[in-house]
């Protein structure tokens, strides 16, 4: 079946000509907008707002609603503490859970812990010789899996043996691996 050709300008024409214009509407638009400007654009908006509407509420839903707002409020609130820059190692904030390190070193005249959690600083978790022998520091952990060891005499890098061992790290050393719960 063959087509004939397009006419051009018979499309041109069409698409030039306007549509019929109801010659009332710019008198209506006019009308309306000057209506608006003498009312105020404020006084259309507060008609809207403060038109009375009916609203019914089930009490089981609001209920649910009000207690999805106070957790949401909990778990915003929970993480507002002091940021770790801001806090000695000693202070405690909002999620940190208190951790105790202890480790028997006879022969030391210092013990740090050093891991994950301080960046492997050993001047920042320095222990405390508690009895002779037997060094002990609390510090504040966030919940999750931490690698650490013992600095001895600021040179000598010791797992915990009485804790898991993490997987050779780069250096060639073991560390010792700790899990702190959620919610303790």
């Amino acid at each position: 079946m063959k087509r004939d050709p397009p006419n051009w300008d018979q499309i041109v024409r069409e698409l030039k000509a306007m549509p019929p214009v109801d010659p009332a509407a710019p008198g209506r638009i006019v009308q309306e907008i000057r209506g608006r400007e003498r009312r105020g654009w404020g006084a259309v908006a507060r008609g809207w707002l403060l038109r009375k509407r009916r609203v019914m509420v089930a009490p089981l839903p609001a209920m649910v609603g009000a207690a999805a707002v106070i957790v949401v409020l909990a778990v915003l609130l929970r993480g507002a503490g002091p940021s770790p820059g801001e806090a000695g190692p000693e202070a405690s904030s909002f999620g940190k859970h208190p951790t105790q390190f202890m480790v028997v070193a006879q022969e030391a005249t210092r013990v740090a812990v050093v891991g994950d959690f301080n960046g492997w600083d050993p001047t920042t978790h320095p222990l405390e010789q508690v009895s002779p022998g037997v060094w002990s520091a609390v510090v504040p952990l966030e919940p999750g899996r931490h690698t650490y060891a013992y600095v001895v005499d600021g040179e000598q890098w010791i797992p915990d043996s009485l804790a898991a061992r993490a997987p050779e790290d780069e250096f060639g050393g073991r560390n010792s691996v700790l899990l702190v719960a959620e919610g303790l």
